[in-house]
C-alpha cells in the first residue's frame, strides 16, 4: 500500500500526528505553562530525529536487517542485544497502547453517558477488541493498517487545517 518512500513517510507522519493528537489533547488542560508544551514538543522532536537517525545509521552498517519483518530486531540480533532490543520493543508498545487506550476511553466518556456508567465494562470490550485485533500478526498490522490509517489521517489533517483556516478567516471578520 505505499508506493514509494516518500508517501510511507507522510502517511507515517499524518498517523503519529493524528495519534499524538488524541492521545496529547486530554492532557493540555492539565499543562499550566504553555512553555511546558514548547519544550516538551522541541524534546520531543529531538528525541525522535535522535531514533531516526540511529535507524538510518543501523541499516546503513547492516543493509541485510531491510528485508526483515522486523528490520531493528534483526540489527539488535546481529550485535548479540536482541532479547534487550525486543523486552524493550514490547515495553514500548505496550505504553502506546495504554496511551492510546486512555484516550480513547477519555474522548468515549465525554461523548457518551453509558461509557461513563460502564467504565469497567467498556475498558474490557476495548482490552478483548485490542487483544482479537492483534492475533493478524505484527507485520499484517503494519502493513495494512498502519497505511489505512495514514492515508485516513492526512485527509483528516487536511480538513483540520482548512477548518483552522476558515475560522481565522471568520475571526478576523468579526
Amino acid at each position: 500500500l505505499m508506493p514509494t518512500w516518500l508517501v510511507a513517510s507522510l502517511t507515517f507522519v499524518a498517523y503519529n500526528l493524528l495519534g499524538g493528537i488524541g492521545i496529547m489533547a486530554p492532557i493540555g488542560k492539565l499543562v499550566k505553562k504553555r512553555s511546558v508544551i514548547y519544550w516538551g514538543i522541541t524534546l520531543a522532536g529531538v528525541m525522535l530525529t535522535v531514533v531516526a537517525a540511529s535507524i538510518l545509521f543501523s541499516m546503513a552498517v547492516y543493509p541485510a536487517a531491510i528485508e526483515a519483518e522486523l528490520p531493528m530486531v534483526a540489527v539488535a540480533t546481529a550485535i548479540t542485544l536482541g532479547t534487550v532490543y525486543g523486552i524493550v520493543l514490547l515495553l514500548s508498545m505496550f505504553c502506546n497502547a495504554l496511551a492510546s487506550l486512555v484516550a480513547m476511553l477519555t474522548y468515549m466518556e465525554q461523548k457518551q453517558a453509558v461509557f461513563r456508567k460502564h467504565k469497567k465494562l467498556t475498558l474490557a470490550a476495548a482490552a478483548v477488541l485490542s487483544w482479537i485485533g492483534s492475533l493478524a500478526g505484527f507485520g499484517d498490522l503494519i502493513s495494512v493498517i498502519f497505511p489505512v490509517f495514514g492515508y485516513l489521517s492526512v485527509v483528516f489533517l487536511v480538513c483540520m487545517i482548512v477548518h483552522f483556516i476558515q475560522c481565522k478567516r471568520r475571526e478576523k471578520q468579526s
